[in-house]
Order: C-alpha cells, then structure tokens, then sequence
C-alpha cells in the first residue's frame, strides 16, 4: 500500500491523454514536413501502443545493457530513472523568459536601414527583414529614444526619423517601418500576437501605403471554406481569426503566394510591401516554371521556322541525301 501512494499521481497526468491532452493538441503544431503529414490530437492513442512495440526490443538489446555498464541494474534504479524523464516531459517553456522583453522592428522598404539608440546600440537591418533584441529587465519595461536611417536607395524625401519604443517585460513589442504618403518615415507599433484558444491561426495583416484600396483574398486550396476578403486600408492593430487551413493569397485577384498553411493556434504575420507598382514576391517559383515552359516554346518555334524555310521538298527526299552521303563515304574507305 506505502509503495501504490504515489501512483494516482502518475494517472491523474497520464490518463488525460484521453481528454486534456487532446484538447491542448488542437493548440499545437503537429505538422511533420519530411512526411508532409499533420498528426491529429487524436492520434497519439496510436503512436502510444506503437512505441510499446518499438520500445520493448530496442530497450531489451540496447538501453538495458548500457544502464547496467553505468550502475542502474535493479528495477528500482530503472523505475526512477524512468519517473525523472516522464516528469521533465510535463515541463513548458516560454518563448520569453520572464525577465526578458523583445524588440521586434519589421524593416518594409527595400533597402538597407541603420538604427542607433542607447539600448539598441548600432545595428542594420537587411531590406525586407526583420530585427530581433532581447533585453534583461528588472523593471516591468524600459524605453528607448531610436534613430533610423534609410539607405538613400529608397529615394525618399525624409529618410531620417527619432521615435521613442518600448520594451515591455515578458512580451514582444513589435514595430512596423514603412513609407508615409509623402515620401517620410513611419514606424508603426504593432498590437501582440497570441495564440487563440479556439485553435484557430491569428493573422496580423501589415503593408505599404500605397496598397491602400486594394483587396486582399484568403482562398483555402480544399474549397472547404469560402474564399476570406479584406479591403485595404485595415486597422493594422487589428489580428484575425482564421480557420486552420492551406490557402492561396491573392492581391486584387493575382495570386502572390502560394500554398500557404496556417497551422493551429499559430500566430502569423503577412507582410505586403509594394514597389515599382508590383507586388515583390516571397518565392521565384512561378517565374522559374515559367522559364522552363519557355524553353519548349522556343524548341517549337525553332521547328515552325525550320520547317517553313524548306530547305528540303520533304523529309524522305532529307534521308535520302543523308544516305547518298554515306554511301560516299563507304566507297572512299574502300576505294582507300
């Protein structure tokens, strides 16, 4: 009875695979990419019996002889060795720690900017990037006057700008640098993204100012859901809810991206940035499969043209010079 004392402590963690912890894997991510397979909360009463099967063999010819070369050899040793791995599975991890904050600036012109500050220090960010710093705080935030230089690649009229950020203990303060109307700079602070406990993806939406008037589709590629529009301009500290899915992007009815999976309880940013009046894509995918495609309309046009030059009356007259040449040529070996 003393040693059974601890054992619904055990179940009341482990029984909830059937109820709990279903419900927490329709908040996580069980997408396997090198199987391009999404594991369902359900399925892990599947994978549960199928590590007993894999495990038994495996532990009895490998684990087991390597714990007896390190001194666990009784069952007691191998039933607390094994109860310290199952309690660190039950830990979490933050994504900040909590003493830390992050400053998140999202650079949405397409060139190079420098920004210099007294918690910053000097540092760049590449055209169409993004800057992560983390910073230890004691306090609950700090603040921080920033310039920001744009490289004079961008041809603005004001490429200069100071503004005051904030980092905020245990969370991530975002920032959006983009264009004003009239050629400035803007940095725009952009609301937290956190994941939802219905399970759905949360999308923040940030662009260009001159996309403004546009439209913006979500297409789910399995034609389950109907197509999900917004017209520009949106509140950029407003996030969406959108259901779990693969959908296509599509700006004014022109597709821009692809295949796009929005995972559960994932938090997502799209990012429109607009130059030259085109839509900078995210991948070269298209362009490249259109390249391949013209290389066979070029070897068929290089047929029209052959076959309209007619060279020769037709093609038998074509193999019948080919054969006269080499005739030729056999008789002069042998003549030889």
């Amino acid at each position: 009875m003393y040693l059974l004392i601890p054992i619904p402590l055990l179940y009341t963690l482990f029984d909830q695979q059937g109820s709990r912890w279903i419900l927490q894997g329709t908040l996580m991510n069980g997408k396997i990419d090198f199987l391009n397979w999404s594991i369902k909360p359900d399925q892990v009463h599947f994978i549960n019996p199928l590590f007993v099967l894999i495990f038994i063999p495996l532990f009895n010819g490998v684990v087991y002889p390597i714990l007896y070369e390190i001194g666990i050899n009784t069952p007691l040793k191998k039933v607390t060795l094994g109860g310290l791995f199952t309690v660190s599975s039950f830990g979490q991890t933050l994504v900040l720690p909590s003493n830390e904050g992050q400053l998140r600036i999202i650079n949405n012109f397409d060139c190079g900017v420098t920004i210099s500050g007294s918690l910053v220090g000097n540092v760049s960010i590449e055209p169409l990037n993004v800057l992560h710093i983390n910073y230890s705080l004691e306090e609950f935030n700090k603040t921080d006057v920033i310039s920001i230089d744009v490289n004079p690649m961008c041809q603005l009229k004001t490429g200069i700008l100071q503004q005051r950020v904030f980092i905020v203990k245990e969370r991530v303060s975002s920032y959006f640098l983009t264009s004003k109307n009239n050629d400035g700079i803007e940095l725009t602070h952009l609301n937290e993204l956190k994941k939802l406990k219905s399970g759905n993806s949360n999308l923040r939406i940030s662009y260009s100012h001159n996309l403004s008037g546009k439209s913006i589709t979500l297409r789910n590629t399995n034609n389950k859901l109907s197509d999900i529009n917004f017209k520009l301009p949106l509140n950029k500290n407003t996030n969406h809810e959108i259901p779990v899915g693969t959908y296509d992007v599509y700006l004014d009815d022109e597709n821009i991206l692809q295949m796009t999976d929005l995972l559960p309880a994932s938090v997502n940013d799209l990012i429109f940035h607009h130059s030259f009046n085109q839509t900078a894509p995210l991948s070269m995918k298209s362009f490249i499969s259109a390249a391949n495609l013209c290389t066979q309309a070029v070897g068929n046009l290089l047929i029209v043209i052959i076959s309209k030059m007619k060279l020769f009356e037709n093609q038998l007259q074509q193999h019948q010079r080919s054969k006269v040449c080499v005739t030729h040529r056999n008789l002069e070996r042998i003549f030889i």
